[in-house]
């Protein structure tokens, strides 16, 4: 379900009271302000990786651009054209083995790389 306001309809501004039943309703957490400096290093220096790909049944023709300008930041550029098309990245230790290049991971699973831990807070 959705809701659209657009400005031939609803004028440049406004405001919608909608009612329902049943939402899930998660009460907002008061959180301290952003410091950077409470930002640590990620375990075993992980490498950014990514790809794209689409739903069954449609054609793949989504695209992904990774740079990464230094330790700390990466940009992806993705572009996905198609209703079902999608991309996706992040650091990355390692990926699991696919033999044949199917895209479905080897069976049994064999993981190439070296898995690190986030912790637990």
């Amino acid at each position: 379900m959705n809701f659209v306001a657009d400005k031939d309809h609803m004028g440049a501004s406004g405001m919608v009271h909608i009612e329902t039943l049943g939402l899930n309703y998660v009460i907002p957490v008061t959180g301290a302000a952003y410091n950077a400096g409470l930002i640590t290093p990620l375990p075993l220096s992980p490498v950014v990786a990514g790809s794209h790909g689409t739903a069954p049944g449609g054609t793949d023709n989504a695209t992904l651009g990774l740079n990464q300008a230094s330790a700390t930041t990466y940009t992806a550029t993705s572009n996905v054209p198609d209703s079902g098309d999608f991309t996706f990245s992040g650091p990355s230790w390692g990926y699991f083995k696919d033999s044949n290049n199917d895209g479905i991971p080897d069976s049994p699973a064999v993981f190439i790389g070296t898995g690190a831990s986030l912790g637990r807070v």
